[in-house]
């Protein structure tokens, strides 16, 4: 895992159609006191971002009407100090090459791993604090 610069996180939008991933995470970031945005689609998410800015976006690559990937591109060119993360179940063709630009800023494998994604988002996580 490659760490993450600390630092404070209040707002995370989740974009993803998957209603378990959904509950899932915001249970996860609930218990940290982080206020969880959630929408199933990015035109969707672009809505939330321009009325809700958020530290931190979490998109699956797979979503209807396009994809994570190319929701992040416009996240980080309208919202650049938004943290942006990928996850996919699947491999995802051009992620290394936005990583290595800076376009996202983590890819996180689906079964999630719920430490490795609090890492990736910047919250500390002590031993038995990842559930």
């Amino acid at each position: 895992m490659v760490a993450s610069p600390q630092h404070t996180v209040r707002r995370v939008l989740l974009v993803d159609d998957e209603a378990n991933i959904l509950h899932a995470l915001r249970r996860l970031l609930g218990r940290r006191k982080i206020e969880v945005l959630a929408a199933p689609a990015a035109p969707a998410a672009m809505q939330v971002l321009a009325a809700s800015p958020c530290d931190v976006v979490i998109a699956d690559y797979r979503m209807p009407g396009g994809d994570g990937l190319s929701f992040l591109v416009d996240v980080a060119a309208k919202y650049p100090a938004t943290r942006r993360i990928l996850m996919s179940g699947y491999r995802v063709p051009g992620a290394e090459a936005h990583l290595d630009g800076g376009t996202i800023h983590a890819f996180v494998q689906k079964p999630i791993e719920m430490q490795e994604l609090l890492g990736h988002i910047g919250i500390r996580v002590t031993f038995g604090d990842e559930r």
